[in-house]
């Protein structure tokens, strides 16, 4: 037994015996009152000196009558003695009873307020009992559902989790080559950068990449806190500041197994810049294209659509970081529990709706763009995760190809 139960135990024995004590006080002050009551029922039985004087007058019809002025001073005093006796004996005895029933009335307010307390303790202790066997009862519960699972999914899941520090490519540039590796690669951007803008088209997909030809004219960078925290991708300080424009995520369902499916989700903004991007697609003009893609700098379709356009024109670093860029909005729209889903292997994205195509899609593209630029470690990462998405069906296949991105990366433990 706990030291708990022992002071409640403790403390219910204390309180009876209490009530004990106070029960026989009362039971022996009732006594008293009866015995009390008794003695003054006796003493106002007997007849008093007047009554009887009086009865002496009616009998005696022939003996002359006597005055109570002309009687004996001794009797007189004798009298006087005798009543005062009778009026004190009986105002005592009504102090008496007064003061038993204040004893009375104390002792009953004690007991009550006693009861009172022993009821109070008892409902703590069946509510303390009640939250104890609701807290063994869900912690069973808990158990039970661990215990339900099946193996095989928690294996698989164990399988397809994806660190999110291999998902971005600067990462495993920096392990291989160094530092000095990202800053020569920024300068050979910078360098093919000056080289794209002797052509106008060139120059017009460098400046949409860049967000130097914002409508309001000012290059706006995006805060470096926004840049760090992302699942996806990690965000360039050129890049324009601007919003995902509506695009968000939702919890669809949330399984037994503890897999979650999750939805991306277009708000009527969106839905409207989508519209604009269908008639621009319509119009086969690439340029209302580069267009829109300054207005809405982070619009899924477009930037995958000019990413395409860029990489016919052989465009190679465009087209990656107009990717990038779609990926890295993916990013900033995921649901606050999706990343930790994700290293798990428990989220879940359905590719029959439109908007999660347009994630399955960018991220294959970026597979390849990988692929280009020799970063199997990261590759392999960005497969596991899309396999990890539907490991079920499987749309794009990648499980014919994730064996090779495994070796590659020197990752054959993982097969």
């Amino acid at each position: 037994m706990s030291s708990r139960a022992l002071r409640k135990a403790q403390r219910d024995r204390e309180e009876q015996e209490r009530l004990q004590k106070l029960q026989a006080q009362l039971d022996e002050e009732e006594n008293e009152e009866e015995a009390e009551d008794g003695q003054v029922n006796t003493a106002s039985s007997q007849p008093s000196m007047f009554e009887m004087l009086s009865q002496h007058d009616e009998d005696g019809e022939h003996e002359p009558a006597v005055e109570p002025a002309l009687s004996d001073p001794e009797d007189q005093e004798e009298q006087a003695a005798t009543t005062a006796t009778d009026t004190t004996s009986a105002a005592g005895a009504k102090r008496k009873k007064r003061k038993v029933k204040g004893k009375k009335t104390t002792a009953k307010t004690d007991k009550a307020s006693a009861q009172d307390t022993l009821q109070l303790d008892e409902i703590d202790l069946a509510l303390r009992s009640l939250s104890a066997s609701a807290t063994e009862e869900n912690a069973t519960s808990d158990l039970d559902d661990r215990s339900k699972l099946d193996p095989a999914v928690q294996e698989v899941c164990k399988l397809l989790s994806v660190d999110a520090q291999h998902l971005h490519a600067s990462n495993e540039m920096r392990r291989l080559f160094g530092r000095a590796a990202l800053g020569n690669d920024d300068g050979d951007e910078a360098g093919e950068g000056r080289r794209r803008n002797r052509n106008p088209r060139q120059g017009g997909l460098a400046g949409a990449l860049a967000g130097r030809n914002t409508p309001n004219g000012r290059d706006r960078g995006l805060a470096a806190l926004g840049l760090r925290r992302n699942i996806f991708i990690q965000g360039k300080e050129e890049w324009p500041g601007a919003t995902s424009g509506g695009l968000g995520m939702e919890v669809v369902e949330k399984r037994p197994d503890g897999v979650v499916e999750y939805n991306f989700v277009h708000s009527r903004p969106y839905q409207d810049v989508q519209r604009q991007f269908e008639t621009c697609v319509v119009s086969m003009d690439p340029n209302r294209l580069v267009q829109l893609l300054q207005y809405n700098p982070y619009h899924i379709s477009t930037l995958l659509q000019v990413s395409e356009i860029a990489k016919q024109e052989r465009e190679n670093a465009t087209s990656g970081d107009l990717l990038e860029r779609a990926l890295f909005s993916f990013g900033r729209a995921v649901h606050s529990t999706f990343p930790k889903n994700v290293s798990e292997g428990k989220a879940r994205l359905d590719f029959r709706r439109p908007e999660n195509r347009e994630f399955w899609l960018a991220a294959y593209r970026y597979i390849a763009n990988l692929g280009m630029r020799a970063t199997w470690r990261t590759a392999f990462e960005w497969a596991k995760l899309l396999l990890s998405l539907d490991p079920e069906d499987d749309p794009y296949c990648v499980g014919l190809v994730i064996d090779q991105f495994a070796l590659r990366s020197r990752q054959a433990q993982q097969l």
